[in-house]
């Protein structure tokens, strides 16, 4: 897209006195690092926890990577239509998941379609991230797309951090209960920044008039 008008350093490092942007990093953080700290030993849970061969490991992978793609469509209609609703649910949803994975990761087929919803809910985070933190900073959006990254990053590296201690003290199998740590924390930081962004407010006026 052209550019229509440069923004200097500082007035885009303005944003971050925004508290609204500091609880959107913090709840990405939190969700990317839920998704992303057990994906990390997904591999190892699916051989060590779930008893797949090699080659089942293999497909599942695949399964989760092609799930991300559908996750990509349904995320950017949801997100277009009732945004808010849907970044409220997708953390709960995500718990639940989970909690599946947790009783019934052991049983070899199940753990495939629980991978394949997972796989769809993670293409779905991806969107959802990228939206929380935009929406709160619209008007700086190549800073916007850059906290985004650094969040999603530093959420990974965290979460792997502490998924990593929940193998060490309660084995593999319990890995997700590190996700479960990460998804129940992220909700009070998503309602926390539940507030109008200044595009929302202006379409909400121009509807109004």
């Amino acid at each position: 897209m052209p550019v229509k008008e440069k923004m200097s350093y500082g007035s885009q490092l303005k944003i971050l006195k925004d508290i609204n942007l500091w609880w959107a990093l913090i709840a990405v953080i939190l969700l990317n690092g839920a998704n992303f700290g057990v994906y990390s030993y997904l591999a190892d849970y699916l051989e060590r926890v779930s008893l797949l061969s090699t080659e089942f490991v293999s497909i599942t992978l695949l399964i989760f990577g092609l799930a991300n793609i559908l996750g990509n469509v349904i995320a950017g209609r949801l997100l277009s239509q009732r945004p808010l609703l849907f970044v409220g649910i997708y953390p709960f949803l995500l718990t639940v998941l989970f909690l599946v994975m947790l009783f019934l990761g052991n049983m070899g087929f199940v753990i495939m379609g629980i991978v394949l919803i997972w796989g769809i809910l993670v293409g779905c985070a991806a969107n959802i991230n990228q939206y929380w933190i935009t929406r709160v900073a619209s008007n700086v959006p190549d800073f916007a797309n850059a906290l985004f990254l650094v969040a999603t990053n530093v959420g990974t590296c965290i979460a792997a951090f502490v998924c990593g201690i929940f193998i060490d003290e309660f084995g593999i199998n319990n890995v997700v209960l590190g996700g479960i740590l990460f998804t129940v924390l992220s909700i009070g930081f998503f309602f926390a920044g539940i507030k109008k962004s200044p595009k929302e407010k202006m379409l909400k006026v121009n509807k109004a008039v």
